[in-house]
């Protein structure tokens, strides 16, 4: 992988989650069923990391980028270890309709993001897990995240839904992106996407290993 580069120009579109590019940098990507997290508890966590950060003196109001820049070692810390893994326990309990448990809905997913590998994007792991999927991904010029996300969710949610006989939202519109910054995190995120399923039978999920590295 390309480490980033933090004195290179660097798109920052804000909209409920930041979402900053970069070319040729690998991204840690999570998009969700839309009801993979009860709204009672997407307040609550929202909530609780609101006072945190007006108890730090931070304005909650900021784009995440900025307050993730604003924050010392030891703030950061805390946040990851509080919110950001919250938020991903939240994910990991299984709430919604779960229907990508359903090994014909997961590898409805999988062959989605392996069609285009190596031709618009090299694909790293990743893993359908049942109301969410993560990945590692380097797109190639001109191809963008938002472009490739809304590519993989309009296909899987025709396919997902003729399989199902459903009708409906399947995917939540936003997804979290993140640029990798270095080969440390990208070794930490890949143990993640690995262990992920610690919780899950075989059959319940879907994993595959890639080549980004």
């Amino acid at each position: 992988m390309k480490d980033y580069d933090s004195s290179k120009d660097t798109n920052k579109p804000e909209r409920r989650l930041p979402h900053w590019t970069q070319d040729n940098c690998t991204y840690f990507i999570t998009f969700r069923l839309h009801d993979s997290i009860p709204k009672n508890k997407l307040e609550a966590w929202n909530e609780e990391r609101q006072r945190w950060l007006r108890s730090q003196n931070i304005e909650e109001a900021l784009p995440l980028g900025d307050i993730l820049a604003s924050l010392d070692p030891k703030q950061k810390k805390t946040y990851y270890e509080t919110f950001w893994k919250g938020y991903h326990d939240m994910l990991d309990n299984c709430y919604g309709s779960c229907i990508l448990r359903d090994s014909r809905n997961a590898q409805t997913i999988a062959n989605a993001l392996l069609f285009f590998d190596n031709e618009r994007y090299d694909l790293g792991d990743f893993i359908v897990m049942p109301n969410h999927v993560h990945l590692l991904i380097t797109p190639f010029f001109p191809w963008g995240i938002s472009e490739l996300l809304h590519s993989w969710k309009r296909f899987t949610a025709r396919e997902i839904n003729k399989l199902t006989e459903q009708t409906g939202q399947l995917w939540q519109h936003e997804s979290y992106d993140h640029i990798v910054r270095n080969e440390e995190q990208l070794k930490r995120i890949q143990k993640y996407i690995k262990n992920n399923p610690k919780n899950l039978k075989d059959g319940e999920f879907y994993h595959h290993e890639g080549r980004v590295s």
